[in-house]
Formats: structure tokens, C-alpha cells, sequence
């Protein structure tokens, strides 16, 4: 990543990501477009695109080319210290979802370039908490008001229409949770039978107990 910065001058670095274990087999994101553009009726929408998402390394190796590319995720990323200097940090209202594509699209809008380079190869394994004590940012981390929140700041910023695209978003609120603390306790409790069904009635208990915590944390952040 650092080679492909030198050489070709980039501002932001992106590896092949891949997904789950085993390692290195499945690809996660390979580059991938953020940018707006203007449909019929005047709308400024978002374009999102993550690239080979799925796929077998094994079967698309020899096409994976390093490139210029419009997106790099948080997962692994390399950045030019410089770059902070003339576009500012990170948006903190950007709190948990969509600050890459924010980043990048502001890197690019300042003129900065964003490379995927296919030679460094990282896996991103999610997963639980490891330790209880972790549950309690999680559930934070991915609070449904947390995720609204950054989706507005996203659609304001960048002046977007609240389209299909926003809209889909917000029906998948608290997927992580369910995903990632929900559904393995639901399959662990009842040893993979009926899982599904206690997974839902602890997704509505999760929705309660989600906005009572990020109540709190906002009553304690007015506090301080």
C-alpha cells in the first residue's frame, strides 16, 4: 500500500479486503464508486458500489488490477497525514455508518486521488463482542440513533434526496446487532432450534433496551 502511494502519488490507499474465514478466499470490496449524480428530475442522489463483493479471490485474481477507484473502506486504509491538512479530520456527526464514502468523496472533491491496491490483502472477520464489557459501546456503536444520525448528516452534507436509497437504509436499522449479539445468543440458547423465533422477540426487547441507552448517553453528554 505504501509502494502503490509513492508511485502513483495517492492521497488514500485501499487494500483487497476479504471476508469471514477462511482467510483470503472471498472477496469483501474490491474498490468500488461514491459519487453523486443528478437524475430527471433535478435529484441529487448517492451512487454506492462496492466491487466484486462475494466473489472467490482464487477465481478473479488475475483480473484484479491495481487502480484509481473512487471508494477505500475503514476496515484497512492508508491515508496521507497532508490530506487532513487541506480537507480538515473526520466529520465527527458522521458517527457510525458511511464515513468512508464522506472521506473519500471530500478527498476527491479537494482534488486528492483514492487507489485500490489488489498486492496487500487483508480479511475482515465481524463477530461478537469478545468481552462482556464491550457489549455496552456496541450497542452505542450501533444504536439505531446513532445510524440516523449519520445517515442525516450524510444526506444534508452532500445535499441528497431521501430516496430508495435512504429508505432502505432505514428499514435495516440495528442489523448489526442482530446480526452480531442477537441471533448467536437466540442460536446458542436453544441450541440452533427455534433460534430464529426467540431472536425476534429479543429484537424488540434490543429496540427498548437500544433507545434507553443512547437516552442516557445523550442525558449524560448535556450533563458534561
Amino acid at each position: 500500500m505504501i509502494q502503490c502511494a509513492e508511485e502513483t502519488n495517492a492521497d488514500v490507499v485501499g487494500p483487497l479486503m476479504c471476508q469471514e474465514k477462511p482467510f483470503n478466499e472471498i472477496i469483501h470490496f474490491a474498490g468500488g464508486e461514491s459519487h453523486i449524480w443528478t437524475d430527471k428530475l433535478g435529484r441529487r442522489r448517492l451512487r454506492e458500489k462496492m466491487y466484486r463483493q462475494g466473489q472467490r479471490v482464487s477465481q478473479v485474481r488475475e483480473t484484479l488490477k491495481r487502480q484509481e477507484t473512487e471508494l477505500a473502506e475503514f476496515h484497512c486504509v492508508l491515508v496521507r497525514r497532508s490530506v487532513f491538512d487541506r480537507i480538515g479530520f473526520l466529520d465527527e456527526a458522521m458517527m457510525c455508518t458511511k464515513e468512508h464514502l464522506d472521506f473519500c468523496m471530500t478527498v476527491r472533491e479537494a482534488g486528492g486521488k483514492v487507489y485500490f491496491e489488489p498486492q496487500s490483502v487483508v480479511t475482515y472477520v465481524p463477530g461478537p463482542p469478545l468481552k462482556l464489557y464491550d457489549v455496552h459501546f456496541y450497542m452505542l456503536r450501533w444504536s439505531n440513533a446513532w445510524t440516523l444520525t449519520s445517515l442525516n448528516r450524510l444526506r444534508e452534507k452532500w445535499d441528497l434526496a431521501e430516496d430508495g436509497y435512504f429508505q432502505t437504509k432505514y428499514k435495516k436499522l440495528g442489523w448489526r446487532r442482530r446480526a452480531t449479539l442477537i441471533d448467536p445468543v437466540a442460536r446458542k440458547l436453544t441450541l440452533g432450534l427455534g433460534g430464529r423465533v426467540l431472536g425476534k422477540v429479543m429484537g424488540k426487547c434490543d429496540r427498548w433496551l437500544n433507545t434507553k441507552l443512547t437516552d442516557r448517553h445523550r442525558q449524560q453528554l448535556i450533563k458534561q
